[in-house]
């Protein structure tokens, strides 16, 4: 009788039975991923504050870019109206032209009897009147820095809406953290913030420049609306100014301009300098490098640091209130 051939039979150990290659690297894999879930709680504690910050941020964005638009409508409609009237005296009037050629018609014709009849010169060449191109000067580029606002508020809502999308993907909450980390360090490195602060700075300037144009157009056309809208304007200048200055002085002061924080490294810059050159005089070589150390490194941290952090400074120190005589709940805390 003869015997089957005999053939050799791969057979799985029990553990190759109960961990498969396939489940061992999903295992694996699973390890890695237990491992980073195993901070999820953190990532989502943060992506949660994260969210929340955002979302603030992105609305007062979205908020300046309106009022910023709202604005620059009325008032740059306002300007164009004003120069289709002022745009006529900085160009020649073909009437003016028209009378010049028919006086020295008139003249030819009463002098006919003549023998020697002369040839009708032509016209001067025209030049506006002084005051005429500074007020469209000023009035064209108060609109023309009106509507670079406008442009600047369209594409600033659009970076909003730009952040929100990137940094709430759907991703994990490790990655969602690194993705918004990453974009919030870009907004701090190019600047952003200051880009914000600086479309209300520009739309006040095209307001002051178009008061300026206004008070040199009144100056040549009636002398007393002249004088009763440039007392206007000058109260007006006055008081923004104040406001500007007051939260640089004064850090518990809730008045505030979009000026105040470019005005706030211009006094400090200045405050600075001049210290330098003050002590520089002064001290001796040693003490002028521990007098700089020491005094001259705070000036120049409160010029980097900016006007919200020193005003956080200050109230953060109790004694600040007492030696004032104002007792109060963040003295007491």
């Amino acid at each position: 009788m003869s015997r089957a051939p005999h053939q050799d039979v791969n057979v799985m150990e029990a553990d190759d039975y109960q961990n498969p290659p396939h489940l061992a690297q999903n295992q694996a894999s699973q390890g890695v991923s237990n491992f980073v879930d195993g901070s999820g709680p953190i990532f989502s504690m943060y992506l949660e504050m994260a969210s929340e910050e955002d979302k603030k941020m992105t609305e007062g964005w979205k908020a300046d870019a309106d009022g910023i638009l709202i604005f620059t409508g009325l008032f740059s409609a306002a300007v164009a109206s004003l120069i289709s009237v002022s745009i006529q005296d900085i160009r020649p009037n073909p009437q003016d032209t028209s009378n010049f050629y028919l006086a020295n018609i008139y003249q030819t014709v009463s002098n006919s009897n003549q023998s020697n009849i002369p040839l009708l010169p032509s016209p001067p060449p025209f030049s506006p009147p002084t005051y005429a191109v500074w007020v469209n000067s000023l009035w064209f580029l108060s609109l023309v820095i009106s509507l670079t606002c406008a442009l600047l508020a369209t594409l600033l809502q659009q970076w909003a809406r730009r952040y929100l999308k990137v940094t709430q993907s759907r991703h994990s909450p490790h990655k969602r953290a690194r993705i918004r980390a990453f974009f919030a360090e870009g907004v701090d490195k190019f600047l952003l913030p200051w880009v914000v602060e600086t479309l209300p700075a520009l739309l006040h300037v095209s307001l002051f420049l178009f008061f300026a144009g206004l008070v040199v157009f009144l100056c040549n056309v009636d002398i007393t609306v002249f004088k009763l809208v440039l007392l206007w304007v000058g109260v007006c200048t006055a008081l923004y100014g104040c406001v500007t200055l007051m939260p640089i002085f004064c850090h518990d002061s809730p008045y505030y301009t979009s000026l105040s924080s470019s005005m706030w490294l211009i006094v400090f810059g200045i405050r600075y300098v001049v210290y330098c050159v003050r002590w520089w005089f002064v001290l001796s070589v040693l003490n002028r490098r521990l007098v700089f150390l020491r005094i001259g490194g705070r000036y120049h941290e409160l010029l980097l640091q900016g006007m919200q952090r020193a005003a956080e400074e200050t109230a953060l120190k109790p004694s600040e209130n007492l030696r004032r005589g104002r007792p109060s709940l963040s003295a007491s805390i």
